[in-house]
């Protein structure tokens, strides 16, 4: 019989060694399997993402039996910008921003409405420039973030207001920007959503003044997923959706926690939550309404020269996914069976 090879001695020291490698190797492919099952949500830095805050801080998605990171962007427009480059697997956004992308990525899917405003958008000014409605536009400087709601209810107001908004010297900036920029006094307005508004007015202080409300358009905030990964791990995005409905009702329920945790989350003082609350309506949905919004919004911005196409342009009813949400809460989804005929209120070409 061959009789085996003795086997070598190892020191202690290098088999502590091999051992810490080992586990260390293992530890690895594990997070890497871990980080493979998350789902990351880039959240916009809003009132709008309560949900998804409360959600998080809750433990809710644990709870679902989904593991969710979220990752901060300045903007809707800035989250769809890391779903494309893969950053994220869920970005919220308003549906003018999902319409904007649609133009090149037809595969983007809204699954659920998280809020509604009519009164999110604001025109802030300084005192003593003489504007005190949308008509006074005229000729000013104005700035808003591109191709968002915020530029959507601008030209809206405008028009609704008898102007055409070619006579309005618009400036492009960054949601984060707008403030400081009237702020400066580079810009006679800005049109911006919140936080960025209440933060302005604070900083101008006695000489910052808050345009009416126009009400010409309801800003709906939304998750957004690529066809493909939504349809492939469907199981995981019913779990989000499970855990922002139980979210949902610990904002109705628990209104002071979750106006703490919208603070903690924002940096924001009380008198923002004094200001602000009661201009959104938490509650998962996917409305006909939606659809109709982003018929309307396409055809715009086409008119604007804001996007070309060659073909048709997005349709809503093809932007608007309605399986996770029906497993989760079927009496929130209230699309029409038919074609949707786009209607309402249409911005005239500049």
């Amino acid at each position: 019989m061959t009789q085996p090879f003795p086997t070598p001695a190892v020191p202690a020291r290098r088999r502590g060694g091999v051992c810490v490698r080992v586990i260390g190797v293992l530890l690895g492919i594990g997070c890497q399997a871990l980080m493979a099952q998350t789902l990351v949500i880039g959240t916009s830095r809003a009132a709008q993402s309560l949900p998804i805050y409360v959600a998080e801080s809750q433990n809710y998605f644990r709870a679902a039996g989904v593991e969710v990171l979220t990752r901060e962007y300045p903007s809707g427009v800035a989250c769809l910008a890391a779903l494309a480059q893969g950053q994220v697997q869920i970005a919220t956004t308003s549906e003018v921003g999902v319409m904007f992308n649609a133009f090149a990525r037809p595969d983007l899917a809204i699954f659920a409405t998280l809020s509604s405003s009519t009164t999110g958008q604001k025109i802030i000014v300084r005192k003593g420039s003489g504007i005190r409605s949308a008509q006074q536009l005229v000729a000013k400087r104005v700035a808003t973030p591109p191709n968002s709601s915020a530029h959507y209810y601008l030209d809206s107001a405008l028009v609704m207001n008898g102007i055409d908004p070619a006579q309005v010297a618009v400036q492009y900036l960054p949601a984060d920007e707008v403030g400081a920029a009237l702020v400066a006094g580079d810009i006679d307005a800005a049109v911006i959503w919140e936080p960025y508004a209440h933060q302005a007015l604070k900083a101008l202080g006695a000489q910052g003044e808050l345009l009416p409300n126009v009400p010409v358009y309801t800003s709906r905030f939304n998750l957004v997923a690529a066809r493909g990964p939504l349809a492939a791990r469907e199981a995981d995005f019913i779990k989000v959706l499970q855990a922002v409905e139980r979210a949902m009702r610990f904002i109705a329920e628990h209104p002071e926690q979750a106006q703490a945790i919208l603070r903690a989350r924002l940096g924001v003082d009380p008198s923002y939550i004094a200001d602000t609350w009661s201009n959104y309506r938490y509650a998962l949905s996917l409305s006909q309404s939606l659809v109709t919004s982003i018929d309307v919004e396409a055809r715009w911005a086409l008119r604007k020269g804001q996007v070309s196409s060659a073909g048709e342009p997005p349709r809503g009813q093809d932007l608007v996914v309605t399986g996770p949400l029906r497993k989760v809460r079927p009496d929130r989804v209230t699309l029409f069976d038919t074609p949707s005929q786009p209607r309402g209120f249409e911005p005239p070409a500049p």
